[in-house]
């Protein structure tokens, strides 16, 4: 069986840019929608191989349409202990693939926007790298070490999710950081700045959540490197 490489999820929250979502989607990536996920990949033309949830959201037509079609149609009971997208992350982990990637994680409502951002770290240890895409924004959590390719100029934080991330270097940064440690609600880390077309971040111990500005322009002018300090 070939091995999949990607899953794109989409959730229920809001979606910006489809043009640049259109775009971002391969012919072989594996789509999995999470209920009202579905709406994004109606409206983007593309065919999910999943639909997870209560569907709640999904005309009970819509859901014959979908079988007919040929997709997997897993539905849970409304009253459940677990939301939509933590069911679609499992089943899409369940998939091995190399990398997944959530479109519509992040909305208006703030409890779930903070929820769906904690399941990167209730899945951080099942080998396989998870990221919200949102607006221009690119969120994960660290490994040992992450290489960025980015534009110079490209805004990135990192946030500690443990009350100590240790062990923290930054290269290719504006404010670069050596065996650093971040401890949790600090803003040590917030708003640095790529100087260069790559960059890397090393963690030594815990968890460190990286915020990539991708649509962000870049400044107008160099700011100094100050030693062991970011903005």
């Amino acid at each position: 069986m070939k091995k999949i490489d990607r899953v794109i999820i989409f959730a229920a929250g809001d979606l910006q840019g489809a043009e640049s979502v259109r775009a971002f989607i391969r012919p072989d990536d594996v789509i999995i929608c999470a209920d009202g996920g579905l709406r994004h990949a109606r409206k983007l033309r593309v065919l999910p191989r999943a639909v997870i949830g209560d569907l709640d959201s999904v005309h009970r037509a819509g859901i014959w349409d979908l079988i007919e079609g040929g997709v997997k149609i897993m539905r849970y009971p409304p009253e459940k202990d677990r939301t939509d997208l933590d069911l679609a992350i499992e089943y899409a982990v369940s998939l091995e693939p190399s990398a997944v990637y959530l479109f519509g994680a992040l909305g208006r409502r703030t409890d779930h926007s903070v929820g769906n951002l904690l399941l990167l770290v209730k899945y951080h240890d099942a080998g396989v790298p998870l990221r919200i895409m949102g607006k221009g924004e690119e969120i994960f959590l660290a490994g040992r070490k992450e290489a960025l390719r980015e534009k110079a100029g490209t805004v990135v934080s990192l946030v500690p999710l443990s009350p100590r991330v240790e062990g923290v270097s930054l290269e290719g940064f504006a404010y670069p950081l050596e065996e650093a440690t971040l401890t949790l609600g600090q803003t040590r880390g917030m708003s640095n700045v790529l100087v260069s077309g790559k960059g890397s971040v090393t963690v030594g111990e815990g968890l460190l959540l990286i915020v990539v500005h991708k649509a962000l322009p870049a400044p107008t002018g160099s700011a100094p490197a100050r030693k062991g300090r970011t903005p």
